[in-house]
């Protein structure tokens, strides 16, 4: 064997470990969830005592950045969001948790397959979801924004909502 078969071989052999950890990070990096039972049940636990909702969203996927770093978060938790938009004429999101809700009037505009929501009074974060008068499934998707200081977290998940 010459020295130009033994560097393809080498090549080759670092090329297939390389590749072999990758898809060990890759499995044990996934972090998304299809159901986020915690959140679920905080919810069901407190359902006389929530504020009036037309939305319930569950994250599924958690994000944490600060000073220019991010870092997936697998414990999710028991916080949820609560959107109403039935009442025209005050509008609120509810940031809760198995302690109970913080309820904010709220800024809402519909535009195209999207529905926004925001605290009217700066609160440091806002809620996009998908319209579920325009999509034909029994739950919608929805990203959220949040941030503590400098540090901003990001939330995606599902959204159930009130027939």
């Amino acid at each position: 064997m010459n020295n130009k078969n033994i560097v393809i071989y080498l090549l080759i052999l670092l090329l297939g470990i390389s590749v072999y950890l990758n898809l060990k990070d890759d499995n044990s990096q996934r972090k998304y969830i299809e159901q986020n039972i915690k959140a679920e049940e905080a919810f069901g636990n407190q359902i006389g005592e929530l504020p009036l909702f037309s939305s319930a969203c569950f994250p599924t996927y958690k994000q944490v950045c600060t000073y220019g770093e991010c870092e997936i978060i697998t414990d999710l938790g028991t916080s949820f969001s609560l959107l109403d938009n039935l009442n025209t004429d005050q509008r609120t999101i509810s940031r809760c948790d198995s302690n109970g809700c913080d309820t904010y009037d709220a800024q809402y505009y519909a535009s195209g397959l999207y529905e926004n929501y925001q605290a009217e009074q700066p609160r440091g974060f806002f809620l996009k979801k998908e319209n579920k008068s325009l999509v034909d499934t029994e739950t919608t998707s929805y990203t959220e924004v949040a941030t503590q200081g400098v540090t901003t977290f990001l939330y995606s998940g599902y959204c159930k909502d009130v027939k």
